[in-house]
């Protein structure tokens, strides 16, 4: 889908910037308390995309992913293509969602490690976050670089077939 146009970026994405952090912080802190170390495939995995600290993450596995309620976040999602009802994975600083649907989807999990690996790049959730809206309203979703990033990372596996993971 094509970037929001210029002239609606600035005020939709500074209006849904305070609301979209204050919903990834509380969702950030509950994945945190709640969600499983990743195991040591994972970890290998998440070494191999970047991530420097493999320990801090957690994964919790959701029915579907949570959506902020804030409505100018769900309009720059939709004007920049980015399908919140169809994703099945999220990251928010260490905390990793996966959807039940997507819990064999190995690529779903290198992706969304990535974007771990490039929020400790970023320095915290609020820098990440302004970094990664800024994009999809620039770029498009599709074409916003942390997501371009991201896909790259998906498939470099370096596991050889004996250490492929256990099923869920």
């Amino acid at each position: 889908m094509n970037p929001v146009p210029e002239n609606q970026q600035s005020i939709p994405l500074a209006q849904a910037m305070p609301a979209t952090l204050a919903w990834a912080t509380r969702l950030n802190a509950s994945v945190l308390a709640q969600g499983k170390p990743l195991s040591a495939w994972q970890a290998a995995d998440a070494v191999e995309v970047g991530v420097r600290q493999p320990d801090a993450v957690r994964i919790l596995r959701v029915p579907v992913l949570p959506q902020p309620d804030c409505p100018h976040f769900r309009n720059l999602a939709t004007q920049s293509g980015f399908d919140l009802d169809g994703s099945t994975g999220m990251a928010l600083g260490y905390a990793v969602l996966i959807c039940h649907s997507a819990l064999g989807d190995r690529k779903v999990l290198r992706h969304e490690l990535r974007h771990v690996a490039q929020f400790e790049q970023c320095g915290d959730l609020g820098r990440f976050l302004d970094s990664y809206l800024a994009q999809i309203a620039q770029h498009g979703y599709r074409d916003a670089p942390f997501e371009v990033d991201a896909r790259r990372h998906e498939g470099r596996l370096t596991m050889s077939r004996s250490d492929t993971p256990p099923s869920p």
